[in-house]
């Protein structure tokens, strides 16, 4: 007997349920879209980005020229009451500040026992114009005295007198003279000029101080460009020479930006860093070569008002 196969039974159509809809749903959805509904819009790639800033070439070449000290072209000068006064004779007046330019022969400051001498001066020479009138006036007498006896209608003895009181005024005159020659002396000596044009980089005393004889007064930088003295490491002196360019910077933020400066002179000596590094990550006792840096006459205004600072310093090498 042959056996029918029996027909396939319909297929059923069941429903789906809310959770199967949206299985489905994100298969067929591109990936980064699925990405953003699962982690969330702020996850989405980045479409556009953004330009790049322009690089100075120049400054990603610059060898770092360890630290270095801002100096005056010339010496220093540390300025001292005249040596024949007392010693620590105190400041009676004082015209100058930290940072001010002076020119030479300008008056920095007073001295303890400038007035006093000042008015013993003044006293000298009030009567030095009375003695003066009175020799005038002894001297017509004796002329006068001497006509006289020359016509009988005196006595010697009367033209002796005046003589006598001629040479007296004359002597007083002579001494009044030398009191106030002595005296201005003296009043020069209370005096402190400034022997030559700069800036004072520091004072030692105030007003009403004691000069302390090994400090002295104050301290001039003189007028003129200002430099670096730079320290460069031995390994990387190769790379520099004469008329590079150089930049400057405050190590403690004293001035903002950047100085821009030449070298001018490499010293052939290597020896021990001098400048103390507050940086853990210098090299404390590195080998250096000292590199003279000179700043424009445009760019030191900024740097003299910090003389013996500290400063970081890089250098374009050599092309």
């Amino acid at each position: 007997m042959t056996l029918k196969q029996a027909p396939p039974l319909p297929a059923v159509s069941q429903p789906l349920n809310k959770s199967s809809k949206l299985v489905s749903a994100m298969l067929l959805m591109p990936t980064f879209v699925l990405g953003a509904i699962l982690g969330g819009c702020d996850r989405l790639p980045q479409l556009s980005a953004k330009p790049r800033q322009p690089v100075n070439k120049e400054l990603n070449k610059l060898i770092s020229g360890g630290l270095g000290i801002i100096e005056p072209k010339g010496n220093l000068r540390t300025i001292s009451p005249a040596s024949g006064l007392r010693p620590n004779i105190s400041v009676e007046r004082l015209y100058v500040d930290e940072g001010d330019l002076v020119s030479a022969g300008q008056t920095l400051a007073l001295l303890n026992g400038y007035e006093t001498t000042r008015t013993r001066l003044l006293g000298f020479e009030a009567q030095r114009k009375q003695v003066s009138r009175l020799y005038e006036l002894s001297r017509y007498e004796l002329d006068r005295y001497s006509n006289l006896v020359s016509q009988g209608a005196s006595t010697d003895e009367l033209k002796r007198s005046k003589q006598l009181e001629m040479e007296k005024t004359k002597l007083d005159l002579a001494q009044l003279d030398a009191d106030i020659a002595n005296t201005k002396s003296d009043l020069r000596d209370l005096m402190v000029l400034a022997p030559i044009a700069g800036s004072i980089v520091k004072l030692n005393v105030r007003e009403g101080e004691r000069i302390v004889p090994s400090d002295g007064l104050l301290v001039i930088s003189p007028s003129g460009n200002i430099q670096v003295s730079a320290e460069v490491y031995e390994n990387n002196i190769r790379n520099i020479s004469k008329g590079n360019r150089a930049f400057i910077t405050s190590q403690h933020n004293a001035f903002p930006g950047k100085v821009v400066g030449e070298v001018t002179r490499i010293n052939p000596l290597v020896e021990a860093t001098t400048i103390r590094p507050t940086d853990p990550m210098r090299i404390a006792d590195a080998r250096i070569v000292k590199v003279i840096i000179s700043v424009p006459s445009g760019e030191d205004k900024v740097l003299r008002q910090f003389i013996g600072s500290t400063v970081n310093v890089s250098i374009s090498p050599n092309n």
